[in-house]
């Protein structure tokens, strides 16, 4: 992202079907905010951007976050909304495990889309990830990219948009109308089919009919229904609970973003904003290793002879680029090519990973066959392959656990995107994790033997 005027400490923390995520901190007002920035190529684009904001800015409700302001950022839309702070529903598995803890965020969950609802709007994208549990305001409902006035009932589109996993049959079928609350209901269903204690609730049975008629008229009608069969009081520690995963998952984010601000030199904001994770956690491994082997020395400003001699090794750099380019074109006319032989060694090649020390390393056999794979499925996947401490524990994928025995390397594909891995012992204490970006069609090599205990 173009660094946006005003808003410093600018890190990545998640994307969308067609938008990037970003936190950062609003000098002016010196509070933090997110920035949601969608790329523009036509002017219907950033109209559409705008009204998403003017939707979202409309309702008044905790379940939905503020909007402060839209601006044109090059050739971006960025909307500036509200930072909250918790954790999304995906991750939350790995800090919680009452099921009376997930009927109350189950409850939670249906009030807030029957707010939305009553505000008039379809969100069309309910799913874990859109989903953030507060401490503070319970739920909150986020990326409003595909919703709708919840009033509107008409012809469905050339494009199929939502996550297949919860998107009602009638958006696949190519029906001529949709009821978009109706449509709403059946990934509300979907959702609540997610969380234990409540996935066999013969209720959640009414939200997933095939038949859109047979599922309530919207959330606001399924609110009532649910309210009756689920009363009680929630549980004095949820917040509690709830504040403490929170504080684990913004650390976490934090300290990806401190790595982030390093690799682009921006030390003090870096510097301030693991101070700020560390606040949020003060015990996170991660923060207090970074405190300790990066920042145990002050901090110096590069000068202005650094500078130069930075942008001189720059200069020089990218002409090395440049005539290594031009050579590789030169040998690639001169070399004979057989049509229809695959050259494994050159593939191979083409196939090679950085690792987090700079060297080069070659994807196996069998992590090039899953990249075979994703490519004949048109899938925008990533192969990640992490190399664990102990040949025995538990590797946490996004709150997933998988059980690894007798194995150094664990490669599994991810969809491209933000995910959370860790490592845990055999006794299922946390060994270390990182927050990684995966590529789509790329492969990336992940290790926690830094964090062994041996």
């Amino acid at each position: 992202m173009k660094p946006l005027a005003g808003y410093s400490h600018q890190i990545h923390i998640g994307s969308g079907s067609f938008s990037r995520v970003f936190r950062a901190r609003q000098e002016k007002l010196d509070r933090d905010v997110v920035l949601k920035t969608v790329g523009v190529s036509r002017k219907s684009t950033a109209g559409t951007v705008m009204r998403e904001a003017r939707m979202i800015a409309a309702v008044q409700h905790p379940s939905v976050p503020a909007v402060y302001d839209v601006v044109r950022n090059g050739r971006q839309v960025v909307i500036v909304m509200e930072w909250i702070r918790g954790i999304p529903l995906s991750h939350i598995g790995r800090y919680l495990d009452d099921e009376v803890q997930y009927r109350t965020i189950a409850t939670w969950i249906v009030t807030a889309v029957a707010h939305l609802h009553a505000a008039g709007i379809a969100h069309r994208d309910l799913k874990p990830e859109n989903v953030i549990v507060s401490p503070d305001r319970g739920v909150v409902l986020v990326d409003f990219g595909f919703s709708v006035p919840a009033h509107r009932v008409g012809r469905q589109g050339s494009k199929i948009q939502g996550t297949p996993a919860y998107m009602a049959p009638e958006l696949w079928s190519g029906e001529a109308n949709v009821d978009v609350k109706r449509a709403d209901c059946y990934a509300l269903g979907m959702l609540l089919r997610t969380l234990p204690g409540v996935q066999d609730d013969v209720l959640i049975e009414r939200l997933v009919q095939t038949d859109p008629q047979l599922r309530p008229s919207d959330a606001i009608a399924f609110e009532k229904e649910w309210m009756r069969s689920h009363e009680g009081a929630e549980p004095l520690t949820l917040r509690r609970d709830i504040a403490a995963a929170a504080a684990h998952h913004t650390a976490s984010v934090l300290v990806f973003g401190v790595k982030e601000l390093r690799s682009l030199h921006r030390m003090r904001e870096a510097y301030e904003l693991l101070t700020e994770a560390l606040a949020a956690w003060p015990d996170s491994p991660e923060g207090l290793e970074l405190l300790q082997n990066v920042f145990s020395t002050p901090i110096r400003e590069p000068g202005l002879g650094r500078l130069l001699i930075r942008l001189a090794a720059g200069v020089v750099l990218l002409c090395l680029v440049g005539t290594a380019f031009l050579a590789g074109r030169q040998s690639l006319r001169q070399r004979p090519v057989n049509a229809g032989v695959v050259d494994e060694t050159a593939m191979m090649q083409l196939g090679r990973v950085s690792t987090e020390e700079g060297g080069m390393l070659p994807v196996s056999r069998n992590e090039s066959a899953a990249m075979k794979e994703i490519g004949g499925a048109r899938r925008l996947d990533g192969v990640v392959s992490v190399k664990v401490p102990q040949r025995e524990g538990v590797l946490l994928i996004d709150g997933e656990k998988t059980e690894v025995k007798n194995a150094p390397w664990y490669t599994t594909t991810l969809r491209a995107g933000t995910h959370r891995i860790e490592w845990h012992d055999t006794a299922r204490h946390r060994i270390g994790g990182e927050t990684v970006e995966v590529l789509p069609f790329a492969t990336m090599r992940l290790s926690f033997e830094r964090f062994s205990h041996d």
